[in-house]
Order: structure tokens, then C-alpha cells, then sequence
């Protein structure tokens, strides 16, 4: 009986095709900290070319048919609170060796109260394409993976994006 009841209460914890099997935390709870970029995996396709992002620990690139740009150094972190607010730090060196520091205070909240696994989330840095509206893929209290996935089409062309960002836990 501990057993059927055990299963009712835990049944549904998992939201994410990759979120824990079974969590005591909430995901409220588990949305919340200090967060840093580990990892990026990306493509933006239109009628005319491609551009993919990559990151794998600290240089940041961007790459079209026609030029490839690299950023040394780079830092994204963003600390999520309970109240939705959210504060993104972003820092970077250019290849001539110019740093940048950016840090913006804004909101975030769950698009989908209910299932919480779409999530509002303001990422306007320059590198990831503007995105907002971010799937959760995975929700575990030392890593957040996030995927942004759309295609339109309008009068002239057609756009698909595929960005993929995962972030480790600082604290």
C-alpha cells in the first residue's frame, strides 16, 4: 500500500524529457539560483543561409557562410529568484581583446503555470538569437537544460532556429 501511495505522489515529477525520475524539491525550487552557460549547441536556418552557435566552456562562436566570429572569455550567468525576477550577467573579450560586461535585471515566469515546462526566460544577449519562450528539457537542482525550437515562414522566406543552452549550477 506505502508503495501504490508512494507512486501516486511521485507519479508526474518528471516533466522533462530529461528531468530526475523523482525530485523533493519543487520545481519552483529547483528554477531558482545562480546559474552559469555551460554549453551551447545551436543552428538559425533561413532562405538564404545558415548560422550555428557553439560553446563548450569558454569561447563562444558564431559562424555564417561568410564570416566566423569568436568571443574569448565567455560568461553567461544568470541568477533566477523567487520573486521572477531574474538578473543575467554576460562577459566576453573580442578577439582584439576589447571585454564586455553586461548585466540586465528582468523577469522570468513559467509559460505554462500548470506543468511548468515551458519557462519565460529574457536571454537577449547578442549570442543566442533573441530567444524567450525556452522548453525545459531538463529541470534537476545542479542543471537546467533549455531548448528553443520555432520555425516561420513569412511573405519571402522561411526561419528555423534550434538553439540548445545548458547551464550548471554555481550556487
Amino acid at each position: 500500500m506505502l508503495c501504490i501511495i508512494s507512486l501516486l505522489i511521485f507519479d508526474g515529477c518528471k516533466k522533462g524529457s530529461q528531468d530526475p525520475a523523482i525530485s523533493l524539491r519543487s520545481r519552483n525550487s529547483r528554477i531558482c539560483g545562480q546559474w552559469q552557460l555551460a554549453s551551447v549547441d545551436g543552428k538559425t536556418l533561413n532562405s538564404n543561409y545558415a548560422t550555428t552557435y557553439s560553446f563548450s566552456g569558454t569561447d563562444y562562436t558564431v559562424t555564417t557562410p561568410n564570416y566566423t566570429t569568436t568571443y574569448k572569455s565567455y560568461d553567461l550567468q544568470m541568477k533566477i529568484s523567487k520573486d521572477n525576477t531574474i538578473q543575467i550577467t554576460e562577459v566576453y573579450s573580442s578577439l582584439s581583446g576589447t571585454s564586455y560586461s553586461t548585466t540586465l535585471n528582468l523577469y522570468w515566469n513559467w509559460i505554462d503555470c500548470e506543468k511548468k515546462t515551458m519557462i519565460y526566460l529574457p536571454l537577449t544577449s547578442f549570442a543566442i538569437s533573441n530567444s524567450r519562450e525556452w522548453d525545459l528539457v531538463k529541470l534537476s537542482h545542479k542543471q537546467i537544460i533549455l531548448n528553443y525550437k520555432r520555425s516561420e515562414t513569412d511573405n519571402s522566406a522561411s526561419y528555423s532556429t534550434d538553439v540548445t543552452l545548458t547551464f550548471n549550477l554555481v550556487k
